[in-house]
């Protein structure tokens, strides 16, 4: 998880300034499906 935390780093410190805005807001995006997966499987483990 740290090595890929990392990576994300050096991405957004090499990404011209007007594009850092963008790569922040997807990366938001991925963190909230992240979270609405983790509510799926919470409610597909508790139906079982």
């Amino acid at each position: 998880m740290t090595d890929a935390i990392l990576k994300l780093l050096r991405l957004y410190i090499d990404l011209p300034e007007d594009e850092k805005l963008g790569f922040l807001k997807e990366l938001r995006k991925l963190e909230a499906m992240d979270i609405e997966v983790k509510k799926d499987y919470e409610r597909i483990l508790k139906s079982l």
